[in-house]
């Protein structure tokens, strides 16, 4: 069975590289447990969010 898992998440931009360190060092054990593969995407930082865009 396929299926797809994701999670959003508010990460400062001050705190995206740290972020991004953590979620490398992260994904081997993901692996471990049955990731195939992992990727970050990140909001535009001219984008209209809101809460209700969800």
């Amino acid at each position: 069975m396929t299926y797809v898992e994701g999670f959003v998440l508010a990460v400062p931009a001050s705190k995206k590289e740290i972020y991004l360190k953590h979620a490398t060092d992260a994904a081997p054990m993901f692996k471990e447990f049955g990731a195939a593969r992992m990727v970050e995407t990140w909001a535009r930082s001219d984008a209209n969010l809101r809460p209700s865009a969800m």
